[in-house]
């Protein structure tokens, strides 16, 4: 499943954040947003992608600690991890949509 492949990749990219900030940071990335304009939503979570998902956590010596959930590494392409498709069934509120082709 992506969201497991999401989550895999996010963990390893983000070694020193705890668990359930970056549980935290996929919910939001992962959040629906259909009372935004696509436009909106499409930069939102764009900028999300580049920047990271800001996240609060307890560090290990009980400071509140800010950082931010690296989804892609840029500056490591090799860390990131590719899936390439060919066709993608996308399921939502409304039942199944046609095969849609893309690569990711």
């Amino acid at each position: 499943m992506f969201t497991d492949r999401l989550k895999s990749t996010a963990t390893r990219l983000n070694s020193k954040i705890p668990e359930s900030a970056i549980d935290d940071a996929l919910s939001k990335l992962l959040e629906k947003r259909q009372a935004m304009s696509p436009v909106a939503a499409n930069h939102e979570i764009d900028t999300l992608i580049r920047e990271g998902v800001p996240v609060q956590f307890e560090n290990e010596k009980g400071r509140t600690e800010d950082a931010r959930v690296k989804i892609i590494d840029f500056q490591n392409p090799e860390e990131n991890e590719f899936l390439a498709v060919s066709q993608m069934w996308v399921r939502g509120e409304r039942g199944i949509a046609d095969p849609m082709f893309c690569f990711m």
